[in-house]
């Protein structure tokens, strides 16, 4: 560039600029964490820091509204006469529509059903997706589509937008379909007592450990992964090593997909020998009934005890030696009843208020 004076005179310094033409759209942002995350608190979603980006644009949408956008794009592609430019994406990430005079009526059918939620261009490559009054977010459990693209200092947006699927999921696992299973008493003789419990298949680990006499020593402990896919999953815990005798509580955590757990445990007494007691355990299956007791034997007398049944702890046991006796409640290991007599049984339950 030369200049001249009002007379016509030309400066001997020559001037000169260069203009960059660049109509070159950055490659897709990349998303941490891959294409599905599970979680439980609000997430906070990043992306690798691209120097060609200018100003990254974002979305969150549902998951209907997601396969409409993707079928959109198709149908752009698919349009006579069309080109398919990055200038596209500013019809979703900002107020500009389509041009009606170059797409058909189901490109602009499928960009009015898609219920777009406009949020500010960002300069950092992350976000928390809490909703507030500015930008639209996470706030309820549900199925999300987090969609990402952007564009350079020279306004070329990215002609492919990145996503991940978002479960946001803060119920924890229905304990109320969790029970165990074994052990079926609460007393044996038994030194390597097997745990089986059941727990619904939205729960895809447990995390379990051996409490012996109230406390844990850390040295029983471990995790279970869930891979059965049915309604309901069966997992198992047998020590490794024979048990001395004590009270024994296994406890264990169950997790779903998103961090959610509940605990559950399952207590056994496993049992030494006592001075009138004999060792080995008798199980008698109550007549009519299904449930099963648990007796020991007197080493020194005729007679024996009830030490376990299996009724819920809000059932108690009654008995009665002849019709015209009334029932009296059983105390557990302690009322000791005549091998030689009969009696009749009976399980009351109650429901505490």
């Amino acid at each position: 560039m030369k200049t001249f004076d009002v007379s016509g005179n030309i400066r001997n310094e020559i001037y000169s600029n260069s203009i960059i033409l660049d109509r070159e759209p950055p490659f897709k942002p990349i998303v941490a964490g891959g294409t599905n995350i599970f979680t439980n608190v609000i997430p906070t979603i990043s992306w690798e820091n691209d120097i060609n980006y200018f100003k990254y644009s974002w979305l969150i949408m549902s998951e209907e509204d997601f396969k409409k956008l993707d079928t959109l794009y198709k149908e752009l592609g698919e349009v006579e006469n069309y080109i398919l430019t990055a200038d596209d994406w500013k019809c979703v990430f900002s107020t500009q529509g389509f041009d009606k005079s170059k797409v058909n009526e189901k490109v602009l059918k499928l960009s009015e059903e898609i219920q777009f939620k406009k949020n500010e261009s960002l300069d950092e490559n992350s976000i928390t997706l809490n909703k507030t009054i500015k930008k639209n977010g996470i706030s309820n459990d549900g199925n999300y589509v987090f969609v990402l693209t952007g564009f350079d200092q020279n306004g070329n947006w990215a002609e492919e937008y990145e996503y991940q699927f978002i479960t946001y999921d803060t119920e924890a696992p229905d304990v109320t379909k969790m029970k165990f299973t074994r052990p079926l008493y609460t007393i044996t003789e038994n030194r390597r007592p097997e745990w089986i419990w059941e727990v619904p298949n939205d729960v895809v680990r447990c995390e379990y450990s051996l409490e012996k006499n109230g406390y844990a020593d850390g040295s029983t402990f471990g995790k279970i992964e869930n891979k059965v896919e049915t309604d309901t999953a069966e997992f198992k815990f047998k020590p490794q090593f024979n048990l001395t005798s004590g009270n024994y509580k296994l406890v264990v955590n169950c997790y779903d997909s998103s961090g959610n757990h509940v605990q559950i445990n399952k207590s056994i007494t496993i049992e030494t020998e006592s001075s009138s007691l004999e060792s080995t355990f008798e199980d008698i299956m109550l007549e009519g009934q299904s449930n099963r007791i648990r007796i020991k034997r007197n080493k020194y007398s005729n007679s024996y005890v009830i030490i376990d049944i299996d009724i819920d702890k809000n059932s108690i046991l009654s008995y009665k030696e002849s019709e015209k006796e009334g029932y009296n409640i059983y105390e557990l290991g302690k009322t000791e009843l005549r091998l030689d007599k009969e009696y009749e049984f009976n399980i009351i339950s109650y429901i505490i208020q």
